[in-house]
């Protein structure tokens, strides 16, 4: 059998988002004139991405202003620009695990055949 080397390591990650604001055509009283439906959904957003699965960015590129207004969703809602002059660097300026915290374990590799 061969060998088989397992590296385990200690990773926490950063979960973000970016998001391109999504809008569908609408129908209004007048013939072959459309208006434009928002597809973002303020109460999915708060119950899926705030409490369900809390992520460490969300980032929009045309923000809306009811991202703003509103007291909650500024909270957990920027601007893309905010990414690009604030938050990256201060993630690309984060140290990560040291190889000499890499723990290495040797085994048996099952899918290999003598």
């Amino acid at each position: 059998m061969g060998r088989q080397f397992y590296f385990i390591f200690n990773f926490a990650y950063l979960l973000i988002a970016i998001f391109l604001n999504d809008v569908q055509r609408k129908k209004t009283k007048r013939e072959n004139q459309y208006g434009i439906n928002a597809t973002f959904l303020p109460g999915h957003f708060k119950a899926y991405t705030i409490r369900l699965n809390p992520l460490d960015g969300v980032y929009y590129c045309d923000i809306r202003p009811n991202m703003v207004t509103d007291s909650l969703l500024s909270q957990h809602i920027q601007a893309i620009d905010h990414l690009f002059y604030h938050d990256l660097w201060r993630l690309l300026g984060r140290h990560g695990q040291s190889l000499e915290e890499v723990e290495v374990e040797e085994g048996e590799n099952e899918d290999s055949e003598e």
